[in-house]
């Protein structure tokens, strides 16, 4: 539509436009625009050409979903990629007479001249790897020179030094597809480190997109305190609602920007209730590209009308962006008669584990918050633990004829996971 991507999406700048990048011609499995990649095989130095990228109806960006691109490449110098064995060789030539004289005790470091990096992840990373000093300048805006020194092993030394780049470069949006044998290596890697909860999560959530990769590289991710689910936060609870549907018709409370839109090819009705004007429009607008036509935008529970057949009531993400008061009168209010009221809610006991900033899509929150002591979302007026969701869903159900269940959702450590659930079957209202 003439619109730059620059000025769509200005927090991604790798999809809009890039003054000077390398790309790796035919690679679709390494970072960058696949339109890109793929045209620019056999241009020469100077050579220039219009490519066009046409992006997914679920791409990552809302703004780029279902769009055509135009992107003007200019070629000016062309390198061919050779990259050293981490071998004997290789480990001569760094004085290691051989693999097994790799030995600890001995100052090693590294030198990172420029990576594109969050400083708080850099200081994230300084405190839960207690082996490695890491030291950086800022060199521009979100770029660092960085040393890492350590007297742990080589080998452990560039482990880590792949894995700090690895989870910056997921931070910074620059890539999610990657080749099987690259995934199998950095999970090697994170294993080898020991690497705790919060890196483990961003390598899974990010990065491995099928179940069948997901369960080999389980053997690397899982320890005997850490149990992964496959998928982000968002993907699990997605299968959580989809397993527990019941009836015909799908009420979503406070829909936001319509996530649960595609669970309405299971429904005859799909009501999307939410009270902000822009979050109804979006919701609309996303309907419409998906092809679903049988969604109705509401502002308010008041506006819904008396459905007598059974339903599915979701209430998902929601109670917490609400005082604990209106929150509890809004659960109510969703107990409708004849059906089935599904609530999840992030468990604060989880949150010692989120590190790095988080939320319930890889990447998409930048809430700077310190990590240990605050909520997952700056939009969040409170969260629950365990014990204490279930003493909300016991109150807002009081009087009520109604039979309850609770789950945990999502990876498990040392017992905890990362959201809580209740699944509330109403028969006939208050008793």
């Amino acid at each position: 539509d003439g619109t730059k991507v620059i000025e769509s999406i200005p927090e991604a700048p790798i999809w809009a436009e890039q003054k000077s990048t390398w790309e790796e011609a035919g690679n679709e499995d390494v970072p960058g625009i696949k339109a890109v990649i793929n045209g620019i095989i056999g241009m020469e130095i100077d050579g220039e050409k219009d490519v066009d990228m046409e992006f997914a109806v679920d791409f990552e960006f809302e703004k780029l979903q279902n769009k055509k691109v135009t992107y003007h490449v200019k070629i000016f110098e062309i390198r061919e990629k050779i990259l050293p064995e981490l071998d004997d060789v290789f480990f001569q030539k760094v004085n290691v007479k051989d693999l097994e004289d790799d030995d600890e005790g001995f100052d090693n470091a590294v030198l990172i001249n420029c990576i594109r990096a969050r400083q708080k992840n850099l200081d994230v990373f300084a405190r839960s790897f207690r082996d490695f000093q890491i030291e950086y300048e800022q060199l521009a805006a979100g770029f660092f020179q960085v040393r890492i020194r350590t007297q742990r092993s080589l080998r452990r030394l560039l482990c880590f030094a792949g894995v700090i780049a690895l989870i910056n470069a997921i931070q910074n949006h620059e890539f999610r597809n990657v080749a099987d044998d690259m995934l199998i290596k950095y999970a090697r890697f994170i294993q080898y480190l020991d690497a705790p909860y919060f890196v483990r999560y961003q390598f899974k959530a990010n990065l491995i997109q099928r179940g069948a990769i997901f369960d080999k590289l389980r053997q690397y991710l899982d320890t005997d305190k850490i149990k992964f689910v496959f998928g982000h936060n968002l993907s699990q609870r997605m299968r959580f609602v989809e397993k527990h549907l019941a009836g015909s018709v799908i009420v979503d409370v406070g829909c936001g920007e319509g996530k649960y839109l595609r669970l309405a090819t299971k429904a005859e009705k799909y009501y999307a209730v939410d009270r902000d004007e822009d979050c109804r429009e979006k919701t609309l607008h996303k309907a419409e590209k998906l092809g679903v036509n049988n969604a109705v935008v509401l502002e308010s529970l008041d506006d819904l009308p008396e459905i007598a057949e059974r339903k599915t009531v979701l209430l998902t993400e929601v109670i917490e962006h609400n005082t604990q008061e209106n929150a509890l009168e809004l659960l109510r209010k969703s107990l409708l008669p004849n059906s089935r009221v599904i609530v999840t809610t992030p468990n604060r006991d989880f949150n010692i584990h989120y590190t790095f900033e988080d939320n319930d899509e890889p990447n998409d929150s930048d809430n700077d918050n310190d990590e240990e002591t605050s909520f997952r979302h700056e939009g969040h007026l409170f969260e629950f633990t365990g014990s204490e969701f279930q003493e909300f869903i016991a109150k807002g159900t009081e009087n009520i004829n109604a039979e309850i269940q609770f789950f945990q959702l999502g990876d498990c450590v040392e017992g905890i996971t990362p959201q809580s659930a209740a699944v509330i079957d109403v028969s006939d209202g208050v008793r």
